[in-house]
């Protein structure tokens, strides 16, 4: 059974900027290696996996984002060193870590990308993947596509490096009320239906005529840094529910997007379960954009 109805969808954007560290790592001493220090103030979106992964959400909304263990950046130098891999030092994930690695005598590190890819051997043009279907199996999944870089890389006293990353993606909070999502069904089309008791959530997608996911490229040499849509880019993501929840309680969800200028755009939403399916559509209030988050509310205040 399909059920279509159509109701204001609200998108909050909440800006989240850098922030100075609330805790670090004790970084190794220095050794014939050349070290990059990363500290916490990589910009936030407002375990055995090497990808960074979500922390906490702090007290000005943002989501922090902490580096986890055995990550890896790229390194260009200012001579020779071409996409040179740097692997952190920390033990545990954590918003500040140190990352080591070589550079070739007399260079120093002069751009930095995360996360590390082999083929990005072009540092005007290093590639982004952002796929248009997405596995959400809890926070540390949407670590899979955290793209972020640094172009102002500054030496310390102690001979050491430290960066500031920015963020290049967009990230979609879903909020979801599945006991509205379940009394919705069932107001809709029978106060008398029964549910099956093994109903379950299965995805969530959002479509728009702007591009949202695909290939892109960005440029370290440029400021700001932004995304370059390439010629295999999609107006949709699709968020799978790996865990398939009941049709009882709430959860967060969260998905990764490229910018773009989604003001005014039709947004088509898509709640999948089982056995059925919500669709929404509404008007986008504003563009997204690099370093926000937005709040996307699946509710009562939204199905009625």
């Amino acid at each position: 059974m399909n059920l279509h109805f159509y109701r204001l969808l609200l998108s909050v954007p909440v800006f989240a900027g850098a922030l100075g560290c609330s805790e670090r790592e004790t970084l190794p001493e220095a050794d014939s290696t050349k070290e990059v220090v990363i500290f916490g103030i990589q910009e936030d979106f407002t375990g055995d996996r090497t990808r960074s992964v979500v922390g906490e959400v702090l007290d000005n909304g943002a989501i922090a984002m902490n580096w986890s263990v055995g990550d890896k950046i790229g390194i260009f130098g200012s001579g020779t060193t071409t996409n040179e891999p740097f692997t952190s030092t920390n033990t545990y994930p954590i918003r500040e870590t140190g990352f080591k690695g070589n550079l070739a005598d007399g260079e120093t590190p002069i751009y930095a990308y995360y996360p590390y890819d082999a083929a990005a051997t072009d540092k005007n043009a290093i590639p982004v993947n952002i796929p248009s279907t997405q596995e959400y199996s809890g926070t540390s999944s949407i670590a899979e596509y955290d793209y972020k870089a640094s172009g102002k890389i500054t030496e310390l006293s102690d001979g050491s490096f430290k960066c500031n990353m920015q963020q290049l993606g967009v990230l979609l909070r879903f909020e979801i009320n599945l006991d509205d999502i379940k009394s919705c069904i069932k107001s809709k089309i029978d106060e008398t239906l029964t549910l099956p008791d093994d109903e379950r959530a299965l995805y969530v997608s959002m479509s728009s005529q702007v591009a949202m996911t695909g290939d892109y490229t960005y440029d370290l040499t440029a400021s700001p840094m932004a995304l370059k849509a390439g010629t295999a880019t999609s107006g949709e993501v699709k968020m799978n529910l790996t865990e398939t929840p009941m049709l009882s309680g709430s959860v967060i969800a969260y998905a990764v997007v490229a910018p773009g200028a989604q003001s005014g755009q039709e947004l088509m939403i898509d709640i999948k379960t089982t056995h059925c399916s919500i669709q929404l559509t509404t008007k986008a209030l504003c563009d997204f954009e690099t370093g926000y988050y937005y709040v996307v509310p699946l509710n009562a205040s939204v199905f009625n």
